[in-house]
């Protein structure tokens, strides 16, 4: 299968990148700075940008299926976000292109109750007003000749590099000997996204697309869903640390801040996905997938990840 990455510099994108070249499928970048990542010896790279329809549409000839797996920062997404998403669903319209698309959970009413794919729309901010504007433009290219494919997931963490900003936040002071920083102290329970778990998941959505409808979502949950007792619990077992103390993230400062830096204005607007329960329901994943996919459990993907940002700052 030949597959077109857009983003494979971003969390979600490596870790498909690597994914599929694990599985020997002929993977090709689209980047405008992007180096072949040393683990990844047989990853293409085609010099372009997004934003240019006519160098994604010709990135796009000859290929199976695109992963737009593009992201910006959130200040930017108001006016990359939309123009990229256009370009992407115009080329995979005109060739017929299978397109996944990793969604979140921006555009979706919290509660106590995992939420299946049919859950209707109620997104409390601008931007899950876009991303859900994104994922109705990506459906309606599944009319136009495309197949889309939407993979709905929470908040990544895990992966190459485990670049996921907020995970790391949490966790950069607890690996140094310190405090455990919690984006919030109340009992809500939290959707988290095991990136290498995420990332083989939709490769193995891609090799089965024939499959599918001209246009599925399915949402991913894995073995995420954590309050903070049991993502504390977690990461003292990973550092072999008990009674590790824990500290609020600083949302005040990052709000009086705000007024002045548009990237923590809109940081601090996605609060409420901290203080609320907001929980995927992937029953239709599993059964599609069935015994082909089987998620790791949340306590060992913690340990793994941890192990793996201790080497990282031990490296010279």
């Amino acid at each position: 299968m030949k597959v077109l990455v857009i983003g494979a510099s971003g969390a979600f994108g490596s870790a498909i990148c690597g994914a599929l070249c694990e599985r020997n499928h002929e993977v090709t970048a689209l980047a405008r700075k992007m180096q072949r990542p040393a683990n990844l010896p047989d990853l293409h790279i085609r010099r372009g940008d997004a934003l240019d329809g006519k160098a994604v549409m010709a990135a796009m000839e000859g290929q199976d299926a695109v992963v737009f797996a593009m992201n910006a920062p959130y200040h930017r997404w108001a006016r990359v976000m939309p123009a990229a998403c256009r370009n992407v669903a115009a080329a995979a319209s005109a060739y017929g292109t299978t397109l996944l698309f990793p969604g979140n959970v921006y555009h979706l009413p919290t509660g106590p109750t995992p939420l299946s794919e049919d859950a209707a729309p109620a997104p409390p901010t601008a931007k899950g007003e876009l991303r859900l504007a994104m994922e109705r433009r990506l459906n309606r290219a599944a009319a136009e000749g495309a197949r889309t494919i939407i993979l709905r997931m929470g908040d990544f963490f895990g992966g190459p590099g485990c670049r996921e900003w907020w995970f790391r936040e949490i966790v950069r002071h607890a690996l140094e000997g310190g405090a455990i920083t919690l984006p919030s102290m109340g009992k809500a329970c939290h959707q988290w996204a095991y990136l290498p778990d995420a990332a083989r998941a939709a490769v193995l959505l891609l090799e089965r697309r024939q499959e599918l409808e001209n246009s599925t979502c399915f949402h991913f949950s894995g073995d995420g869903q954590a309050d903070n007792r049991r993502l504390v619990a977690a990461i003292e077992t990973a550092l072999g640390r008990s009674g590790i103390r824990t500290k609020s993230f600083p949302w005040p400062v990052i709000k009086a801040i705000g007024l002045f830096v548009p990237l923590l204005r809109e940081l601090a607007a996605m609060q409420y996905l901290w203080d609320e329960t907001l929980l995927l329901n992937d029953v239709k994943l599993r059964r599609f997938l069935g015994a082909s996919f089987a998620p790791t459990r949340f306590e060992d993907a913690i340990a793994a990840t941890l192990t793996a940002m201790a080497s990282q700052k031990e490296r010279p």
